[in-house]
This record gives structure tokens, sequence and C-alpha cells, in this order.
């Protein structure tokens, strides 16, 4: 990736209302996400409030902007169609005082004026040719006349656009270079003469073009850089990593875990690369996140290696802002470190091509950053529950891991919340779990739900012995895929049953064990396939009901209990645009002690049937509008986060945990985004630690199938 720049401003259905008289909106301990073109970033104030803002765009069109609040946090700005958006830079090009958006598109040059209160003008083209695949930018004064030019890198060369006294830039000319790559390009001045330079990825591996300051450049010299790292590469920056005086280079290649690290002699040459542990290489950036004075290196996964001041860095750590775990950072696209708030050090922007996000990370002193707690647990976290398993009056959390179950006992305490390594529950193959007491002694007990083989399962039953540590009482065999749990007493006999989405239901016998699992829908579509169910009393009987959704025939399944654990059915179709629903979940959501439906739709909705109080649901739904990009939706949460007594929804989607605050009337507000990690798969909410303020605001934790537990710690006040 991309851009190095120079001159760097700072290191038919009714509609959810976003109301006016916005509700108080709650906070945690963790990176903040926003919503918006997501490829490219730059940082500068574009509207002279003297706040930094974000400005970024995408390499399928459109330019936007989130306006800084002064304390590291941003409000939605004004959206500009544009075209392609591979790298994106900020600069007075007309130097009428405001910053303009310069950007590199994959044939060209785009240039839009800002207009000094957050908006600009329609962009203008500098075509250099369709076959260049231009997808980097970098700004500086090449030619030595005071005013702004623009270098970008092709399939040809390097091509230089010189700025002009009126604004804008002459034709684009070709710096004899022969072939390079299009994706990496920064200036400096790296052999210490007062004239610009340039480093770009080519040839062998970078190629260094020194400047003659009238903007003309000397042959190219090659570096190579190690097999490791791949000769595509990615992204450069240019800092004085080991603090001679000279000027250094870091490079990073997409996949590989390694950055290339060539030090300069001061002269424009550089020391043979060595190598660094690095992963997520698509892009880098250099400065001092911890207070040291010494660079340090991110990259937009974001992974922070700190520099020990002689060209060699510690092994990093990660933030996971669109990395996987592992490494290999296929969900973002750039970063950029900048000074975000008046006071603090270095923060850091990460933009997320894949889900269209911006990520900030704001720096909290010695090199670390305000995030969630993630807690390394291996396995594939999946399904999760809440409750106190020994009995100390904190809430403890059990999770299905891929074989079984773990559970983790609360602490108490803020951080952390819970204590590791956990104790472990060995059932092969599973994936879910249900928490309640099945045995009516007073201490809650676990059913995990395990596929042994295709279309084949098991429900294993484990009794609580209070103290976080269970003891095997039943294993339940099934012939079919056994599908998601969900705990009620479904016949009314006073113990509890589990019912699952593949169509069984298990009565409890009140010791443990259970009966024969039976099916429950009473005429499921050909080749329906449940999703996770939801339980409450529709129609004021005092029976448990159930709501699923078949995702093979995008259709929702209500099933009225008889009183028996036998029900009747009926199904409705979602409106759009809450097509593919996926999750359900029942509650009261206006305050008329009915039970509502909040459906989370794949289609970048979640559809709100308000219930009649009679089993039925009012049609046509409130649809509450969501941007996540619609590639990844997991779990809807349905919580008061805020405070307000009013329900509000949180919902897993991309790598962001989408918080709508509730009116308290069924429509719901324009949500705000924290960050989560890369594979999130179920949210649940508990009071992990006590609150000076007494406030009891619940927190969050999520499961994620990259191997860890993501906890956030409610900040709202």
């Amino acid at each position: 990736m991309k851009a190095g720049w120079l001159i760097p401003v700072f290191v038919g259905a009714a509609v959810a209302c976003p109301c006016a008289a916005q509700p108080l909106q709650p906070s945690f301990a963790d990176r903040r996400d926003y919503h918006g073109p997501g490829y490219t970033v730059a940082v500068g104030d574009v509207n002279h409030d003297g706040i930094p803002d974000l400005v970024s765009g995408t390499k399928f069109g459109g330019l936007a902007v989130q306006l800084g609040n002064g304390d590291g946090t941003f409000r939605p700005g004004p959206l500009l169609p544009a075209s392609s958006l591979y790298s994106l830079a900020l600069a007075d090009i007309n130097r009428d005082g405001n910053l303009d958006a310069v950007y590199a598109t994959s044939s060209g040059v785009g240039l839009c004026y800002g207009n000094g209160d957050g908006t600009f003008q329609s962009p203008i083209f500098y075509s250099i040719g369709a076959l260049e695949g231009n997808e980097a930018i970098v700004v500086g004064d090449f030619n030595g006349d005071g005013i702004p030019d623009v270098a970008t890198p092709g399939r040809s060369g390097v091509w230089l656009l010189l700025g002009t006294s009126g604004g804008g830039f002459s034709s684009p000319q070709l710096i004899p270079s022969g072939p390079v790559g299009a994706l990496a390009i920064g200036a400096a001045d790296l052999n210490g003469d007062g004239k610009l330079d340039v480093a770009v990825a080519g040839g062998p591996g970078i190629l260094i073009l020194l400047g003659n300051g009238d903007g003309t450049f000397r042959p190219p010299q090659g570096y190579p850089i190690p097999a490791s790292i791949n000769s595509l590469v990615n992204s450069l920056t240019i800092a004085d990593l080991n603090r001679d005086k000279h000027l250094d280079l870091a490079a990073i290649s997409e996949n590989a875990l390694y950055a290339a690290i060539l030090l300069g002699n001061g002269d424009g040459t550089f020391q043979k690369a060595t190598t660094t542990y690095l992963p997520g290489g698509y892009s880098v950036a250099a400065g001092d996140v911890n207070g040291d004075g010494i660079p340090d290196l991110v990259t937009q996964g974001a992974f922070i290696a700190l520099g020990n001041g002689d060209g060699t860095f510690q092994a990093p750590v990660l933030y996971p802002a669109g990395a996987s775990v592992g490494g290999g950072g296929l969900n973002g696209t750039q970063v950029v470190l900048a000074k975000l708030r008046k006071t603090g050090g270095l923060d850091i922007v990460t933009a997320n091509n894949l889900y269209d996000t911006l990520s900030v990370l704001l720096n909290n002193g010695h090199g670390k950053f305000t995030d969630g707690e993630y807690l390394k647990v291996g396995g594939q976290p999946d399904c999760a529950a809440v409750a106190d398993f020994n009995r100390d009056g904190k809430p403890d959390l059990a999770f299905s891991n891929g074989q079984g179950a773990t559970i983790l006992l609360g602490t108490g305490k803020a951080t952390p919340a819970y204590s590791l390594p956990g104790t472990q529950v060995d059932v092969p193959g599973g994936y879910c779990l249900a928490a309640a007491d099945f045995n009516h002694d007073g201490i809650m007990d676990l059913a995990v739900i395990a596929s042994t083989a295709p279309n084949t399962g098991v429900i294993a039953v484990f009794l609580g012995q209070a103290n976080g540590t269970f003891v095997p009482s039943a294993n339940i065999n099934v012939t079919v895929a056994p599908g998601f749990p969900v705990v009620a007493d479904f016949n009314r006999d006073g113990n509890l049953d589990i019912a699952l989405s593949g169509n069984l239901l298990a009565f409890g016998n009140g010791d443990g064990t259970f009966q024969t699992p039976v099916p429950f829908v009473p005429n499921p579509g050909l080749f329906a396939q449940f999703t996770v169910p939801a339980v409450a009393d529709l129609n004021g009987d005092r029976y448990p009901d159930i709501v699923m959704v078949d995702g093979f025939h995008d259709l929702v399944y209500v099933l009225l209990n008889k009183g028996n654990g036998t029900f009747l059915q009926y199904t409705f179709t979602p409106v759009e645009p809450c097509g593919f629903p996926e999750v359900p979940r029942l509650a009261d959501l206006n305050g008329d002690g009915k039970a509502d439906l909040a459906l989370l739709c794949e289609s970048q909705s979640i559809g709100v049937y308000l219930g009649k109080g009679n089993g039925g649901f009012q049609q046509p739904p409130i649809i509450v509008p969501t941007p996540w990009s619609g590639a990844y939706t997991y779990d809807l949460l349905v919580t008061d986060l805020n405070g307000d007594g009013k329900p509000g929804l949180a919902a897993l989607a991309d790598h962001s945990l989408f918080v709508f605050t509730g009116n308290g009337d069924g429509t719901f507000n324009t949500p705000v985004l924290f960050g989560i990690g890369p594979n999130p798969r179920t949210a649940v909410a508990s009071h992990l630690h006590s609150r000076t303020d007494g406030s009891g605001k619940p927190d969050v934790t999520v499961t994620d199938a990259n191997g860890s537990v993501l906890v956030l710690l409610n900040t709202t006040q």
C-alpha cells in the first residue's frame, strides 16, 4: 500500500428515527470504529476549527469526512462523489489556506479543492493512463519553487505532476526510472542536500531516486529485500530508525510475516536489508508511539513494534483493528499515525476496506492504546452464557470452543475481568451451549451441544458443583444436526427443557436427565435451516413460545405453545430491506408489556416487529437502518447499555459492535461503533465490575473464533 506523504498536517416500511434529541451515548474502554469509505485515509484540519479531521476514500469511489470533536472521537461530515481512490493525501495545493484532497486513482491523479468548512469541490482529474495502475501518492516540493507537487508510481515508472502557481498541476511527466511497483512511494531528503528524494517499490525491492531539486532525478539505485518478505512491496515508511541522524526505510509486503529494514548511510545509499517480525503487511507507518524518542512501527492490523533505537524492534503487540490474530492483515488497508487530541501521544487511525470502516486507537501513553481486554483462550470460542457458576456473587463466563466448553470465573474487577486459564468440559465437536439449573439444586449446570458426524450429534449435560467445575449427567444422542439451544419449561411441569433449532425438543426430568428429543415444529419447510431460537410468552398465556428463522427460505417461524410442549405454527416473510434474516431476539422494546421481535438481517438492517400480545406482530415492521457492509453479521443483543432504562440493541457485524440506543417506543438511534476482534461470534452482557458511580451499566463480553474473548468495560457516565 499506499501513500507516504511528505507534508503530514497532523502526525414499504417505517424507518427508525435518528431522532434530533439523541440520548446519552454509551461508551466503552475500547477502540472506536466509524463507518465510511475505508480504503485510504488522511488526517488534517479541513474545517479550520483547530481539531484534526479524518478524510477517507475507497477504490469504488467516494470521499467522506469525519469531523473531529477534539477528544479523539469523530462525527459524520460531508460526502463527495469522486472517482476511485487508492491513496489519499491532504495538502494546500492552491495555497488558499484550505487543505485540499489529492489522490491516486488507478489511472491518474484526482484533486478536490477544499472549501475550508469540511466540504470539497468536485474533482479535477489528471489522466496518466488506464494501464498504469497508480495506487500510491506523495506530495512534496520536488522542483524547489515552493509549490506542492505530486509523485505517483505506475507500471511505467514514477510520474511527476508539478504544481502550478495558479493551483492544480501541469501535465504528468514520466521520471526515467524503469518499471516500478504501483503500490508504495515515499519522499524525503535521503542524502542531506536539502532536495527531496523518492523511495519507491520496484526493481528488486526498493528503488531510490535522488532529486536534483529542479524536478529531475538521478538514475535509480535498487536495493533488494529478503525473499521472506516478497519483492512486491506494498508499503514503505521513512524515519531515522536507529537515531544516527540518517533517514532509514521500513517496507512490508502483503501476507508476509516480516518487515524489511534498510538503514541509511546519510548519502542516499542504504545498507543491506535486515528483517524484523511484523505481520499484517499492507501498510506501515513510523512514529514514536510510546514517547521514548525512538520511532516505532505500526501496521494497519494493528501490530505495534516498539523500536530499540538501533534499527531493531521488540516483538510486536497486536490491537486487532482488522487483522486476524495470527497476522495477515487481510481486512485492513492503511494506517496513519497522528495526534488527534491536544494532549497525549500519537494515535492510530486505520482504514478497513472489507468493512468500509475507520478504526481509531487512542494513545494512553507508554505505547498502550485504548482497546478492549483481549483474553487469549485458544480453541474456537463461539456460543457463550453468563452465570454465577461458583456462587461467589460474581458473573462467570462459559463458552463453547469446538471441543467442549471453557469456564472462566469472574474476578469482580475491571481487569482482568476473568481468571485464566479457566476449566474445561470436554465434549468432542462441542460447538454451542446453554446454562441453567437442570436438577433443582440451585447450582447452574451446562448443556453442551456437539456435532459428532454429519447429521448426528449429542446433547451433553453437566451438573455444576458450585465451584466452577462440572460432572457428567447425561448424553443424549440425536440423528439430526442438533442446531442451537434455548432453555425453558415448555410443558409447564416445573422442569427445564431444551429446544434446539435442529427441530428437537428434549423434555427435562428435573434431575439433570432428559427424555428422548422429539420434533416440535409442526410443518417445517423442505430443506429448512433454522437459526438460533428465541423464547418469550407472545400471547399472554404464560407458556413459552418460540420464534426461529429459516435461513434457507428467508421465513420467520412463530410457534405458539399449546401448554404441553407442542406448538401451533405460522410463518411470515420479513419485509425488505430486512433481507436474509439471521438472528431473532424477543423483548419488550416499546414498554407496553408485550414481547416484540428484533430481527438481525444480513442486508444492512434490523427489523423491529412490535408484538400485539396475541401471538402476532404488527406489520410492516420498524426498519432500523444499519451501516454495516453486509459481509458478516453474527449476533444481536438486547440490553440497556447507557442506563436510561430503555432497551437498546447491540449487533455484532463486520469487526464492530454496533450499539443502537433505544427511544423506548420501538425505534432506535444511529449506532455508535466499537471495535471487536476479527472473527466475532457471540455477545453477552453482565456487570463484571463495580462502578464508583453505582450505575451498574452492563459490560459486554464477545467471543471470537480466532481464540480469544474480548471484554468491553462500560465507561458510560
